[in-house]
């Protein structure tokens, strides 16, 4: 599954980023960086469970974010993603939403 953003603005500073969140089928993630414009000093890349109490950092508040960066999570770096095993947890229908 690809989600693309484009022409995100950057908070608070001006700018904008366009890019992807690539979800492969074995687990892995891919963030592709297309452009990356405006203010660059800093940047703040990773995630995190819903809950907040796990998180996998890639950069805290330093220049990354650059255009054309391609940035690979592979499956076991955050094993946390896979949810239960059941084929049913982590899953939103099209058209639901879950907070």
């Amino acid at each position: 599954m690809i989600v693309q953003f484009q022409g995100v603005r950057r908070w608070p500073d001006s700018g904008t980023y366009t890019f992807q969140i690539i979800l492969e089928a074995d687990g892995a993630i891919r963030l592709q960086y297309l452009s990356v414009a405006g203010v660059n000093a800093s940047a703040t890349i990773g995630m995190q469970n819903s809950s907040g109490t796990i998180g996998l950092q890639i950069a805290f508040n330093r220049p990354f974010a650059q255009d054309g960066l391609a940035v690979a999570i592979e499956p076991p770096r955050a094993p946390w993603l896979r949810g239960s095993g059941d084929g049913t947890a982590n899953t939103v229908a099209p058209g639901e939403e879950d907070t």
